[in-house]
C-alpha cells in the first residue's frame, strides 16, 4: 500500500499533489498500518489499535446480512453531516461505546495526521486533527447536524427497573419525525453473546426492534417485553429515511434489577467529630455499614 501512494503522488501535478489524501483503513489491527503509511499530506484513519480488533454491525430490518465494519459505516454517516475532524471524533466515540457493550471489546479508532507516524484517539492537544479540520465529504454537507430531519434528536433516557417490571416502552425523536420512513433500535441484552469471524472480527448477535410512529405524541416507540434477567440492557437507535439513508447511531441503557439487592445499611461517622474544627488538611473515617 506504500508502494502504491509514493507511485500515485510521484505521478500528480503540483496543483493535485497539493489536495490532502485520506486514507481510511477499516479491518481488525489497522493501527498496525499507520507508521508505513504515515507521511504529510495524508491523513490515515483506521478503525482499531494495532492490537485490537474491530467489531462488526448489527442488521438493518428486513435484510439479511451484516452492517460491514461499523467504524467505517458510522463515519461515512457523520461525515456527511460535518468536517472530518468532527467525524472523527464522533464515529470514535460511538463505536469505542457500541465495541464495549458487545461484551467488552476493546477498540479505539485512530488518526495520524501530521506525518508523525503516530496515530491518535483523542485529538485534543495531540497534534492529530487539524489538517483534516474542515474537509468536507461532499460540498453539499451540512455542518450543523441539528438540521437534518432524520437524525436522532432524544432517546429513552437511562433508566432503572423493579425486580417485577418486564416492560419497557422504548423510543426515539428525530429532528422531523414526519421525514423518518422507518426506525428501529438494536437490542443487547444481558445474555447476548458476541462471536468471532474467521478474520477475527467480532460479530454483534443482537436483534433489532422495528419502531412504529405513535402520532399523538409524535414520536416513535417500540414496547420491548423481554427484561426477564437482571443487568444491563443496551439499546442502539436508528432511523432511515425515504432514499434508504441511515442515521448516526443514538443510544442507552435500562437496569433491571436482581432480586435480594438491597441497599446497604446507614454507616456512622467516627471522625471528624460533627461540628469539630479541624486543620486544612484532615481525614475522614467511617464505620462500615452494618449490611
Amino acid at each position: 500500500m506504500k508502494g502504491w501512494l509514493d507511485t500515485l503522488e510521484a505521478g500528480l501535478t503540483t496543483t493535485a499533489l497539493a489536495e490532502k489524501r485520506i486514507i481510511t483503513i477499516g479491518t481488525c489491527y489497522s493501527g498496525i498500518f499507520i507508521p508505513s503509511l504515515s507521511k504529510k499530506g495524508r491523513a490515515i484513519l483506521s478503525s482499531a489499535g494495532e492490537g485490537e480488533v474491530s467489531v462488526r454491525g448489527g442488521k438493518v430490518p428486513g435484510g439479511t446480512s451484516l452492517i460491514g465494519e461499523k467504524f467505517v459505516d458510522e463515519l461515512i454517516k457523520v461525515w456527511s453531516r460535518q468536517d472530518l475532524h468532527g467525524a472523527f471524533k464522533s464515529a470514535s466515540k460511538t463505536v469505542s461505546d457500541y465495541a464495549k457493550k458487545q461484551n467488552d471489546v476493546n477498540q479505539h479508532p485512530l488518526l495520524d495526521d501530521d506525518g508523525n507516524t503516530i496515530g491518535h484517539f483523542d485529538l485534543d492537544g495531540s497534534g492529530d486533527g487539524d489538517f483534516v479540520a474542515g474537509v468536507k465529504l461532499t460540498d453539499s454537507v451540512a455542518v450543523n447536524s441539528s438540521k437534518l430531519p432524520t437524525d436522532i434528536y432524544q432517546v429513552t433516557p437511562t433508566t432503572t427497573l423493579s425486580v417485577s417490571e418486564t416492560q419497557k416502552t422504548l423510543w426515539l425523536v428525530a429532528n422531523n419525525n414526519s421525514a423518518v420512513a422507518a426506525a428501529w433500535v438494536e437490542v443487547n441484552r444481558p445474555d447476548t453473546v458476541t462471536t468471532s469471524s474467521s478474520g477475527g472480527q467480532v460479530i454483534t448477535n443482537t436483534e433489532n426492534k422495528l419502531m412504529s410512529y405513535n402520532s399523538a405524541i409524535d414520536r416513535w416507540e417500540f414496547s420491548y417485553t423481554a427484561f426477564d434477567l437482571p443487568g444491563s440492557y443496551q439499546f442502539f437507535y436508528y432511523t432511515r429515511d425515504q432514499f434508504g439513508n441511515v442515521s448516526p447511531m443514538a443510544s442507552s441503557t435500562v437496569y433491571k434489577q436482581k432480586t435480594d439487592n438491597t441497599a446497604p445499611a446507614s454507616f456512622q461517622l467516627l471522625s471528624p467529630d460533627d461540628n469539630s474544627t479541624v486543620s486544612t488538611m484532615t481525614f475522614f473515617q467511617w464505620a462500615p455499614p452494618s449490611n
